[in-house]
Order: structure tokens, then C-alpha cells, then sequence
């Protein structure tokens, strides 16, 4: 068996059979199909694609372009928030290591800029169309 159960009652793996044995073992027992692709793929199925999509036949899931622009979001939205951190009042401030309303203030930084990103290229492949 590959579960064991701890002192406090908890299941705990203890490594003897391979994940997809044991991913196998759990679709078995959930009444899932068996597919014949393995890990997480299994888990992540190929998103829909639109018809006339401009990524048509691409995963989205896993476009690079779609990483760097989250990834350049994330930063700028960072970026202006810990520059503008001085500035807000003491309640939009974050503290380190701790979940606060600066935390959503950050959030909502980010939002901002993945909005204004969404935005501009929307504008830009409105004027490429025409």
C-alpha cells in the first residue's frame, strides 16, 4: 500500500509506488477513464479552441507570448506599487510576510496594468483589421 497512516491519523505517502500508479489508482477509484495521456495533461485538457481564432491550433495554456506579458503585468504593477508605496496611506501599505490590505492594493496595481495591456491590444488589433 502506498498510504500509511501517521500518528495523528493522517494518510501519508510513503514513496513505494510511482506516480502514475498511483494517479492511475485514483482515477480507478473515482470511476474515471483510463486515458492514454499520462501526467498532466490528464489533469489540463487541451483548452477549446474558437473558430477563426488568431492562435487557431495553438495551446494557449502554454504560449510563451502569454507568460512574458503575465510576467511583464506582474512586474510593472509591482514595480508601481512598491514605488508608490510611500505615498498611499497606512492601511494600502504592505508589511512583509503578511497578508494585508496592501496585498489586495498590490492586486489591484497589477489589475490595472494587465488592463490597460488588454486595452492596448485590443486598440492595436482594432486598427490592424481596418
Amino acid at each position: 500500500m502506498y498510504l500509511v497512516e501517521d500518528k495523528r491519523g493522517m494518510a501519508r505517502y510513503n514513496g513505494k509506488k510511482a506516480f502514475e500508479e498511483v494517479a492511475r489508482d485514483f482515477r480507478l477509484r473515482l470511476g474515471l477513464p483510463e486515458r492514454s495521456i499520462p501526467g498532466l495533461r490528464y489533469y489540463f485538457p487541451e483548452p477549446e479552441h474558437i473558430q477563426g481564432d488568431d492562435m487557431a491550433g495553438e495551446n494557449k495554456l502554454f504560449n510563451t507570448k502569454h507568460w512574458l506579458k503575465y510576467l511583464a503585468v506582474i512586474l510593472i504593477g509591482n514595480l508601481l506599487y512598491f514605488g508608490l508605496m510611500p505615498y498611499l496611506p497606512a492601511g494600502a501599505r504592505h508589511r512583509s510576510f503578511h497578508v494585508d490590505a496592501g496585498t489586495l492594493v498590490d492586486l489591484w496595481f497589477c489589475l490595472v496594468v494587465y488592463g490597460i495591456f488588454e486595452l492596448v491590444e485590443f486598440l492595436w488589433n482594432r486598427a490592424k483589421r481596418r
